[in-house]
């Protein structure tokens, strides 16, 4: 190295025999290489970015995500950095951050069709239809070229309730230079939808041959075993989500659901209060929280459950039984107290 005359000389070998290893597949050898630009320069960032991939493929994601926020830092214009920390949040299912994060992204590049792309895929996952085919359009309008375009018009099928015209343009989306493993994932949940469950847990293991370390893969895949009672194996699905990603709200809160569901109640309890330390707007979980403790006659921890389930859902899904049960669970209360002063 004593060849070179500057350090912006040196820095340049570095990474560019960096990328030769990194291209490779020996990530471990390009990581050294990176690692050694950033302690010439530890703002460098090519070798910063470069270092983020690397993790990202070493399935590092809290390390890729600190990389490329101080990329996005030094660069508020590089697309690619907050492009991967909204993929990064979104593979950890952190839904929300990633949403606030590309929204973040597009007040600076609003014509970018692959951020708009992204976001759409995040709402998608979410189930957030409407705004996931907005975004998709928008990117179509964008780059009418743009290749993701024939797998997000089968989901735009798929929002329009025609599973089948969705499936023949997932097919179509898997032949061209798509994301292959999202494109099996989405094919895989419009069986589901139909309940061709052994056609969907055989698209959701195919995504996984081609990405094992996706967790929504793993996260979907338990929803199609459930669906055909297969729960140990659900169980095993839902815990490689917890492995993959220890944030992921939806999986701790599933979880639960079966320990709760097979009699093992004080462990379903971990598992729900971990989803919502996780997630404190996680409703779901509040919810069978507070039936937990109904069921163990524990009126005023139920209570408070059930209040606290409603405060976050106001007008949501099972607000209406919520209220039914407070009602009827406080009379239930008193009747304790009463019990214990006699």
């Amino acid at each position: 190295m004593g060849l070179f005359r500057t350090s912006e000389e040196k820095k340049k070998a570095l990474n560019q025999k960096g990328q030769e290893y990194a291209d490779k597949g020996d990530l471990d050898k390009a990581i050294e290489e990176f690692q050694q630009v950033l302690k010439i320069d530890s703002n460098d960032v090519e070798a910063l970015t470069n270092l983020g991939l690397a993790h990202v493929d070493k399935g590092r994601l809290d390390e890729a995500y600190k990389l490329f926020k101080k990329v996005s830092e030094l660069n508020p214009d590089s697309v690619a950095a907050w492009n991967h920390l909204g993929l990064i949040l979104s593979w950890q299912e952190q839904f929300n951050a990633a949403i606030w994060t590309y929204n973040g992204a597009l007040l600076k590049h609003p014509n970018s069709a692959l951020l708009h792309n992204n976001l759409g895929n995040v709402y998608f996952d979410k189930g957030m239809y409407f705004e996931a085919i907005k975004e998709f359009n928008r990117a179509i309008e964008l780059d009418p070229s743009y290749a993701d375009s024939y797998h997000h018009l089968g989901l735009d099928h798929f929002n329009q309730g025609l599973i089948d015209e969705a499936i023949k343009e997932l097919e179509v989306a898997l032949k061209k230079n798509v994301n292959k493993a999202k494109a099996l994932l989405d094919m895989a949940n419009l069986y589901l939808e139909k309940n061709m469950l052994d056609r969907a847990i055989q698209g959701y293991k195919e995504a996984l041959v081609i990405d094992p370390q996706y967790s929504v893969a793993y996260s979907a895949l338990a929803t199609a075993y459930i669906a055909k009672a297969m729960h140990p194996e659900a169980l095993e699905a839902l815990k490689k989500v917890v492995e993959l990603n220890p944030q992921s709200a939806k999986a701790l809160n599933s979880i639960g659901l079966y320990l709760d569901e097979h009699g093992m109640s004080d462990q379903a309890i971990d598992y729900y209060c971990k989803a919502v330390a996780i997630d404190p707007t996680y409703t779901n979980a509040y919810y069978l929280l507070a039936q937990v403790y109904e069921h163990r006659k524990n009126y005023e921890k139920s209570i408070e459950l059930y209040e606290k389930f409603i405060k976050i859902n106001q007008s949501g899904y099972l607000v209406q039984e919520a209220s039914s049960k407070i009602q009827k669970l406080k009379p239930l209360v008193l009747g304790q107290k009463g019990n214990a002063d006699v």
